[in-house]
């Protein structure tokens, strides 16, 4: 299917029915780089409470949604949270835990996290002011015995040779995982830019991009990674809507809440991390006492000019 030249009036995926949820547990971490908002890396937002988290997710399971979750673990930098491994030990077994990283934790401590098997799907996000090849492929071995990994290099605007050299470096090493190149988008809803714009060589880079070596002798569980348009699946990826300007859905109904959550540095939770979402408030993580019961489930209208976020376009939508 040619995205460029279809009529577009819904989005899905293979599965509608289960729970996506992005927590950003905090803003603690290691790198500052130039495109990321500074409330991201700032180190000011302290750790979220074990207990109080916990007691959340077991409440998600019973009064929201009991089918299979997709937990993503974000920041920040979330490996660095001193709590990670005791609350992957003690969390409900519906969620499949995925773990956003830029990989930088030592190599002893990537193996001790592999060998807990708790971890279903590592991104390891790729920033060329950072980034050592030999390092991260080191990293993606020690993962892929266990976990499916995909990597994200992010395409900086500033640094476009640098980043292209290093996915077909990457590439060459013949590892398993799935590499990917990631725009770089403006922060949300204050541009009306979906994302930079890229010269016609770097976007024709991107969109014949390709390349994903499947572990088999590990399953990698996913509530929708395949991209489906008017109900029909397609071999396009969620990340071509993006870098072809299609994440426009202003005016659409989506189901945030149903099949999506996103909690914040804060702890407050939304049905999804749009401008749009922060209208229908559901409570903080950290609140003992919040009931899930009485929240609707309706689908809700867009009101973004953009969708920025992978998840975000992910939700089950329809043009009205």
């Amino acid at each position: 299917m040619n995205i460029i030249d279809t009529e577009i009036s819904k989005i899905g995926t293979e599965n509608d029915h289960g729970l996506t949820i992005d927590w950003v547990i905090a803003n603690h971490c290691n790198y500052a780089c130039n495109y990321c908002d500074p409330m991201l890396y700032g180190n000011t937002s302290g750790w979220p409470n074990i207990n109080s988290a916990l007691s959340f997710f077991d409440k998600v399971h019973n009064q929201l949604n009991d089918n299979e979750k997709m937990l993503t673990l974000s920041g920040g930098e979330p490996t660095l949270w001193p709590e990670l491994f005791y609350f992957l030990e003690n969390i409900h077994e519906s969620y499949n835990i995925t773990i956003v990283s830029n990989g930088s934790r030592s190599l002893r401590w990537w193996n001790k996290l592999s060998e807990t098997k708790r971890i279903k799907h590592l991104v390891i996000s790729v920033h060329m002011e950072y980034a050592n090849i030999d390092y991260i492929s080191q990293v993606i071995d020690v993962m892929s015995k266990n976990t499916g990994v995909a990597v994200f290099v992010v395409m900086n605007p500033f640094k476009i040779t640098e980043a292209k050299k290093f996915a077909i470096d990457l590439k060459e090493k013949d590892l398993y995982c799935k590499i990917l190149l990631k725009s770089v988008m403006p922060n949300r809803n204050i541009s009306d830019k979906s994302v930079y714009t890229y010269d016609k060589e770097t976007l024709k880079f991107m969109n014949e991009w390709h390349y994903w070596k499947k572990n088999n002798n590990i399953t990698s569980p996913s509530l929708g990674n395949s991209l489906y348009i008017n109900n029909k699946k397609t071999n396009n990826t969620f990340m071509d809507l993006v870098n072809n300007r299609l994440n426009c859905f202003k005016g659409w109904k989506c189901n945030i809440i149903k099949n999506r959550l996103a909690i914040g540095i804060n702890g407050d939770i939304k049905g999804a991390t749009c401008s749009t979402a922060k209208n229908f408030k559901i409570g903080n993580i950290n609140n003992d006492n919040i009931d899930l019961t009485s929240i609707s489930k309706d689908p809700v209208i867009c009101k973004d000019i953009w969708c920025g976020c992978i998840d975000d376009i992910k939700i089950p939508k329809e043009k009205i």
